[in-house]
């Protein structure tokens, strides 16, 4: 009878791959689902944010009808002045 059983957990463990592919398995499973979890994480915030948030008026915001803007003449600093332009404030540029 102990052959039989012995005989039958080595051909259970040899149709399985063995002891080590539960533990792989289980940790490749893991590993995917902190991965999704992550990436479900990451990209939800992101995705709300564009589809609701809405551009500042910082004419309204701040009660101001001046800004200065320091680099203001190219890149960055020229679409802030361009933006600050058509809410209605006045720029200096510096």
């Amino acid at each position: 009878l102990r052959r039989a059983a012995a005989a039958a957990a080595a051909a259970a463990g040899a149709s399985s791959g063995g002891a080590m592919t539960g533990w792989a398995d289980a940790l490749l499973w893991w590993l995917g689902a902190v991965w999704a979890l992550s990436a479900v994480t990451y990209a939800l915030p992101q995705l709300l944010q564009a589809r609701w948030r809405r551009p500042q008026n910082l004419k309204t915001k701040y009660g101001a009808e001046w800004a200065i803007v320091t680099g203001g003449s190219s890149g960055i600093g020229r679409a802030l002045v361009e933006r600050l332009a058509a809410q209605g404030l006045n720029v200096i540029i510096a």
